[in-house]
């Protein structure tokens, strides 16, 4: 029996193991609070029931574990191997030599290789920066090279916030299809990891000391990509942004944080467009769809929208920066009524990607009408 987390993502501690019973906990590191992600491979366990008790804190959702036999392909272990928040217990099959286990559904630096290769996207991709330990940030560069209008796009801010780098790799899927007017007519930037090395780490992310990724629009950055960011912006004028992210591990409702735009009007309309787009989606859909309602979004000064430490800093700083629509994008870890899949999530990004495209055209349409 062997508990393993040296790989991209990993992040287990194991405190004991006592029978059939592994009693573990997830790595905090250098974040300054509690959090709850975790991710671990366990081996040599087939033709055994085992439980594994987690002693800090409820650390699992309502479909209990995310597992994979490969790594690569997750699905949910389901609610019946839960045995309460901290614990859960899986019957390994006797082919099941090595299974992986995570909070929610994991996305590495690999992943995004794999959807490059399969989208022949290679030319796409160049150098934002190296971070801190490195590692090369990648940025997708697609459309129309000769564009003066600029969309920006940013993911994992947090490490731990993965379902949203589904959701994106959805909308650069779209935008990859040579159909896409949007891309005929602007110049998308796409930055899928902004904290690269807490993603391949398997760091929280979040609130890490002395601050994290997120926090780091100030007069003095101290990450390599945020200053690679403040001087890419100054030479590409941001058009339109959103930053992807996910909530507090038992949110179920998908959100949009808006920046300080004067009434919240705009922000609220590209809301009602991507709700229409989604219901559209839905009906064609052969999985089950994921929909979006703007019933639960902020406004400036709502709740934590309120110019502190947890207000939108990524969308304040494009919104400075002159972004017509700047906002950032909460994607829940696990789903509500409808569980999250890959391949669901996926297909969200593309109802976002086709809800700017109806934005981009009402104010072309606008814009030719004045």
């Amino acid at each position: 029996m062997e508990i393993r987390k040296d790989y991209p993502g990993g992040n287990i501690k194991v405190n004991r193991i006592e029978g059939d019973t592994v009693y573990l906990e997830q790595e905090i590191r250098d974040t300054g609070e509690w959090w709850f992600y975790w991710n671990f491979c366990a081996r040599g366990m087939q033709g055994r029931k085992i439980k594994f008790v987690f002693e800090n804190g409820e650390v699992l959702g309502g479909h209990g574990p995310c597992r994979s036999t490969d790594g690569i392909n997750w699905t949910w272990a389901g609610a019946s191997t839960l045995r309460g928040l901290d614990c859960f217990e899986y019957t390994f099959s006797e082919n099941e030599t090595e299974v992986y286990f995570a909070f929610s559904i994991p996305y590495q630096l690999a992943d995004l290789e794999r959807f490059i290769v399969k989208n022949r996207a290679e030319k796409c991709v160049s150098a934002l920066a190296v971070t801190e330990k490195g590692r090369s940030v990648p940025m997708l560069r697609i459309g129309n090279a000769n564009s003066g209008r600029h969309v920006y796009f940013t993911a994992r801010h947090h490490a731990c916030e993965s379902t949203a780098s589904y959701v994106l790799e959805g909308v650069a899927e779209y935008l990859l299809d040579g159909k896409c007017a949007l891309a005929e007519k602007y110049l998308f930037h796409i930055v899928p990891f902004v904290d690269l090395d807490g993603v391949e780490e398997g760091d929280q992310g979040k609130s890490r000391r002395p601050h994290d990724h997120y926090c780091d629009y100030s007069d003095e950055p101290i990450y390599g990509v945020i200053r690679e960011l403040y001087s890419y912006t100054e030479k590409f004028p941001p058009y339109l942004y959103i930053d992807f992210h996910s909530p507090w591990k038992w949110g179920d409702d998908i959100y949009m944080v808006n920046s300080p735009e004067p009434d919240g009007t705009f922000e609220d309309h590209f809301g009602e467009l991507w709700e229409k787009q989604t219901e559209e989606d839905a009906r064609n859909c052969r999985e089950t769809a994921i929909t979006y309602s703007p019933g639960k979004n902020l406004r400036y000064g709502q709740g934590f929208n309120n110019g502190g430490p947890d207000a939108p800093l990524s969308a304040n700083f494009f919104h400075k920066r002159g972004a017509k629509l700047s906002v950032v994008i909460e994607f829940p870890y696990f789903g509500g009524e409808v569980v999250y899949t890959q391949q669901n999530l996926r297909t969200l990004g593309r109802s976002l990607a086709k809800a700017v495209e109806r934005l981009t055209a009402e104010i072309e349409e606008q814009t030719h009408g004045e």
